[in-house]
């Protein structure tokens, strides 16, 4: 009994050490994975291509999955194609560490394959002399269909007969055209000098043996410093060699130290290049080329324009060559300094400075090309239109009628009345009789200039028109009567005379 009470107690006393030691274990913090994965640009192997990443202490559990990126589908290591891929390096979580992932490219480029030709002088033999060769690396031999052409000639300059293989001795410029068979390679093919003398010349080095164009190849290329017109820059050049394909390509030369890619098209914007002279993939000589930023001449005129509530709108300035767009500013101008900058239209009356300048600051050089000039904008000044008034007292006002232009300036009436050679004013439009005088007054504001016109108003009373209307009566009357006696005193001569003649 006693030993089982002391068993009993010794398996309490470790369950109370080991419970603890449990959760320690449990709640540890478990280890952070860095994976380092960089992007590869690799030529292609028929051995293929497996990407490596860096996992530290835990690099032997990364798994690595490849999907093609133009299809999506996913590719077997190793990467046995051409391709542009997408590679993602991981490893899962375990008891002891998180998990973790990186992805980067894979890019797996056509091979560059050369040929080499080791013995480029060989001894005369009264037997046909081909120029023996090898495809490096050997095993792109099967790769590239190869067309080999000779012609005899003197010199570089010469450009020789064709012929259909070397027997004489001599000297032959060999061109060997490789064209690939599938997309896994690339050769550019290869120029040699090859020469049949009296005896071997021994091998060359295989630099030598492997170049695709030879040293003695040169040309000479004009170094341009131009300004932009448009057109192409085309520099002159020349090459020693009369029977090799040369070929004119441009690089454009970037600030940081890269270059473009070469092209055949000659360049026309503002930049550096390097103009160079190619024989297959070889430069055989190039040159800089420069082609600054147009000046472009902008004429602008100082003018004065008259304020309108849309706005001013500045006139395109005359440019050479013409055609250039430009970008306007404005800017107030007050008391010879220049304030902030304004937009268009120009909605306030003032003096504003102005400045045109190329938009295409690419091809125009801005600094020089840019031009000034000032705009005024006046106030306008206002056209009060109206006529003096002649009425008779009837109980109505007599006011003016005006018109004001523009139509947005604001205006007021005023009357006086004219008695004993003085004028007072009167409250409202008069309706009694009387002479007076109406002022038509335009404020000043900021647009508008001050303006002022005045007519008179002449009220008769109604007596006054009743006499003048009996007037105009008798008047018409005494007309009438006169008419109709001369009328008559005629009648009678004629009759008269008709009563002789009978």
């Amino acid at each position: 009994m006693r030993s089982f009470l002391f068993l009993f107690l010794c398996v309490l006393l470790a369950l109370s050490f080991a419970v603890p030691a449990f959760a320690l274990e449990e709640n540890a913090a478990k280890n952070t994975v860095s994976i380092s994965l960089t992007n590869t640009v690799a030529e292609y192997s028929p051995y293929g291509h497996r990407p490596t990443a860096d996992a530290g202490t835990f690099s032997s559990e990364l798994r690595y999955e490849v999907t093609e990126n133009e299809s999506g589908m996913p590719v077997p290591l190793p990467i046995m194609e051409v391709g542009s891929y997408t590679v993602r390096a991981y490893i899962q979580e375990t008891a002891t560490h998180g998990s973790a992932e990186a992805i980067a490219n894979f890019t797996v480029t056509p091979a560059k394959v050369y040929l080499s030709v080791p013995n480029q002088s060989v001894a005369h033999t009264a037997m046909a002399n081909p120029v023996r060769y090898s495809v490096s690396p050997a095993w792109a031999a099967g790769m590239l269909d190869i067309k080999i052409s000779y012609r005899a000639i003197n010199s570089l300059s010469d450009k020789g007969t064709e012929v259909e293989v070397p027997v004489d001795m001599g000297s032959y410029l060999v061109y060997m055209d490789a064209t690939p068979l599938n997309e896994k390679v690339e050769c550019a093919g290869k120029y040699l000098i090859y020469t049949v003398g009296e005896v071997y010349g021994g091998p060359v080095t295989e630099e030598k043996a492997l170049l695709s164009v030879p040293k003695e190849f040169k040309a000479t290329v004009e170094t341009l410093d131009v300004d932009y017109t448009g057109e192409p820059v085309v520099p002159q050049w020349s090459a020693n060699v009369s029977a090799a394909e040369c070929t004119l390509m441009f690089s454009r030369i970037y600030a940081d130290g890269t270059s473009s890619a070469y092209t055949k098209t000659p360049p026309t914007d503002p930049g550096d290049y390097i103009a160079a002279c190619f024989v297959l993939d070889t430069v055989i000589g190039s040159s800089r080329l420069v082609i600054n930023k147009m000046v472009a001449k902008i004429n602008m005129e100082d003018r004065v324009y008259t304020y309108n509530p849309q706005g001013i709108e500045i006139e395109e300035a005359v440019t050479e060559p013409a055609g250039i767009l430009l970008k306007y500013s404005a800017y107030k101008y007050v008391n010879g300094q220049m304030g902030a900058a304004v937009e268009f239209p120009l909605v306030e009356c003032g003096t504003y400075l102005i400045s045109a300048a190329p938009q295409d600051t690419y091809r125009y050089s801005y600094t020089e090309s840019v031009s000034y000039c000032y705009i005024t904008v006046e106030k306008a000044t206002p056209i009060i239109e109206g006529n003096d008034v002649l009425a008779v007292e009837d109980g109505k006002f007599k006011g003016v009628s005006v018109s004001v232009q523009p139509d947005y300036a604001d205006y007021s009436v005023s009357y006086y009345k004219v008695q004993d050679n003085s004028a007072s004013p009167v409250t409202g439009v008069p309706s009694k009789a009387g002479t007076y005088y109406a002022v038509v007054t335009v404020k000043e504001d900021a647009r508008l200039n001050s303006a002022t016109a005045v007519y008179g108003v002449v009220i008769q009373s109604a007596v006054d028109e009743n006499s003048l209307f009996a007037r105009e009566i008798i008047k018409w009357l005494c007309f009438l009567f006169c008419t109709c006696g001369v009328g008559v005193a005629l009648y009678h001569i004629i009759l008269v005379k008709l009563v002789r003649r009978r």
